[in-house]
């Protein structure tokens, strides 16, 4: 029992994050929030709900790529320093990745 609430842990966080970053990008409050309904799977048993959780941390991890990528782009033609961004957000797409590991070993229990 103890170990499925320590497994939701990072999917729950990933997902929040997530949302953040689409509300930082302009999203509307509704369409940014969209991404919660997702933490309801963490609540259903069954294969599918867990493969489908770990699909989505899949592409929000995608997501966090592609926007690190561009962050990085811009930093080379301004001349900045790369580092800090390319870090973080290599961070947060790892993190992204684990917390869909996570959301699947919740399910070999």
């Amino acid at each position: 029992m103890m170990r499925k609430v320590l497994l939701s842990i990072p999917p729950a966080l990933s997902t929040l994050l997530f949302c953040a970053h689409l509300l930082y990008h302009g999203v509307p409050l509704a369409a940014a929030a969209a991404p919660l309904g997702a933490l309801i799977l963490l609540a259903v048993k069954g294969a599918g709900a867990t493969r489908l959780l770990a699909l989505l941390h899949v592409l929000f991890a995608c997501e966090w790529a592609r926007a690190g990528g561009k962050i990085v782009m811009r930093r080379l033609e301004t001349g900045g320093s790369i580092h800090p961004a390319l870090e973080i957000m290599a961070g947060v797409t790892l993190f992204t990745i684990l917390a869909g590991w996570c959301s699947l070993a919740r399910h070999r229990d």
